[in-house]
């Protein structure tokens, strides 16, 4: 493998590590955040109820203008 080659794949796989780290990070920081939020939690069934309202709102809104 030519040097350069080599250089590429060493700064690539150097920032792939850095950029999974970033995420890692930003993820445990997203799960903490989520269990100590004092919001009372709501069951599954009532959570997918929510959104399939606003799935049908949004859904008769781009009907209605497009």
């Amino acid at each position: 493998m030519a040097p350069d080659a080599g250089d590429f794949m060493r700064d690539y796989v150097k920032r792939s590590q850095d950029e999974a780290a970033d995420h890692d990070a930003w993820f445990r920081k997203q799960v903490q955040a989520s269990l100590e939020d004092a919001r009372p939690s709501i069951e599954d069934n009532e959570a997918r109820r929510i959104f399939a309202k606003r799935r049908d709102a949004l859904l008769r809104k781009t009907k209605a203008t497009g």
